[in-house]
C-alpha cells in the first residue's frame, strides 16, 4: 500500500532556518515557535512567545511566557491574544498593562522587526498601509490594509482620494480613521523592508517603471535615495503622526 503523503506545511521550525529577519540566538536550542497563520508574512513578523522570551527577554522560559499569554495579559493592537504563536508585525502595538509596558513594532537599523517604547497615549493608534481597493455592493468602496484589515469607506473620506500605497492613521481595536496621508511628493515615508529598513525620507517624486513597481525618490538628510514603492509606508507629512523610531 502506498504511503500517504503529508498534508499542509510543517508545524515545526528549526532556529537555524528561521527567517533572517528574526534577530534571535540560533544555536541555544534546535527548535523555535512557528507563527500561526495571521495578518503578517512570517519573514515580517514574529510569534508572541518568541518576542517576549527571545527578543524582549521578559521571561526566561517558554512556560513563563505562555502562562502570561494564556491569561490574556498581552494585548496586540488593543486586543488580548491568547495564542502564543500569534504573529506581531509592522506597526502593531504590543502592550502588557500589568507591567506598564507599551511597544510598537517598527523597522529600524536594517531590521523590519524592532520594538520601541511608546507613550501609553499612543497604544491605541496605528498607521496602516493601503494595499488593495475595490468596489462592493451598494456603490461603496472596501480597502485592505497591510495587516489584513478590511474597511468599508463611507462619507468619512472621499473614496476617490484613497490610493494604494497611501496610509491611514486608525484607532485600534475599533478602527476609527483619524487621518489619511497620501503617497505623494512632500509626504514622509519610511522604508520597511531590505537593507535600508528604518530609513525615513521626504518623497521628492514617484518614478513609474515599465513592467515593474514604481520607484520613490526620497530626500534623506540632504542626499537622494530610491526605494520600491511597495517597500515604503507613509508615516506623516512634516513629521511622523506617531512615534516610529527610538
Amino acid at each position: 500500500m502506498a504511503e500517504l503523503g503529508k498534508k499542509g506545511g510543517s508545524r515545526a521550525l528549526k532556529r537555524l532556518v528561521a527567517p533572517k529577519t528574526w534577530r534571535v540566538p540560533r544555536k541555544i536550542s534546535k527548535w523555535i515557535v512557528r507563527p500561526s497563520p495571521g495578518p503578517h508574512p512570517m519573514e515580517l513578523s514574529m510569534p508572541l512567545l518568541v518576542i517576549l522570551r527571545d527578543v524582549l527577554k521578559l521571561y526566561s522560559t517558554a512556560k513563563e511566557a505562555r502562562k502570561v499569554i494564556k491569561a490574556g495579559k498581552v494585548l496586540v493592537d488593543g486586543k488580548p491574544r491568547r495564542d502564543h504563536k500569534f504573529p506581531v508585525g509592522l506597526m502593531d502595538t504590543l502592550s502588557i498593562p500589568d507591567e506598564e509596558l507599551y511597544l510598537r513594532c517598527v523597522p529600524y537599523n536594517a531590521r523590519p522587526i524592532h520594538f520601541i517604547a511608546i507613550p501609553k497615549s499612543e497604544v491605541n493608534l496605528k498607521i496602516c498601509r493601503v494595499i488593495r481597493k475595490f468596489n462592493v455592493r451598494g456603490g461603496r468602496f472596501q480597502i485592505t490594509l497591510h495587516d489584513g484589515r478590511n474597511m468599508l469607506i463611507d462619507s468619512i473620506l472621499d473614496p476617490n482620494s484613497i490610493s494604494i500605497g497611501d496610509s491611514l492613521l486608525i484607532t485600534v481595536p475599533d478602527q476609527e480613521i483619524k487621518a489619511h496621508i497620501r503617497a505623494e511628493a512632500g509626504s514622509l515615508a519610511m522604508i520597511f523592508l531590505g537593507d535600508r529598513a528604518g530609513i525615513k525620507g521626504v518623497i521628492y517624486k514617484i518614478v513609474p517603471q515599465p513592467y515593474s513597481v514604481p520607484l520613490v525618490e526620497l530626500k534623506v538628510n540632504g542626499t537622494t535615495m530610491y526605494a520600491r514603492k511597495d517597500r515604503i509606508i507613509i508615516v506623516g507629512k512634516e513629521r511622523p503622526l506617531i512615534k516610529v523610531e527610538p
